[in-house]
């Protein structure tokens, strides 16, 4: 996971490294230090946004998303 990555790339590596399920304040926490996060103000939205529009990712149940298989 790089500083110049997508924030999807972004979302998709924290999924993985979190075994491909994670609620949505594990992803927080997981990219809440990327450079990304630090000059947006709304990086918790685009997070959101994400895992709301990647046809990669499938919600689980409230606020816990996964990779799908």
């Amino acid at each position: 996971m790089t500083a110049l990555s997508t924030w999807r790339t972004l979302v998709r590596d924290a999924l993985k490294h979190c075994g491909g399920v994670a609620p949505l304040a594990t992803l927080y926490a997981a990219l809440e230090a990327n450079p990304r996060a630090k000059i947006n103000s709304h990086w918790k939205a685009k997070i959101r946004q994400c895992v709301q529009l990647d046809p990669l990712i499938e919600r689980v149940e409230k606020g816990v998303w996964q990779l799908k298989p």
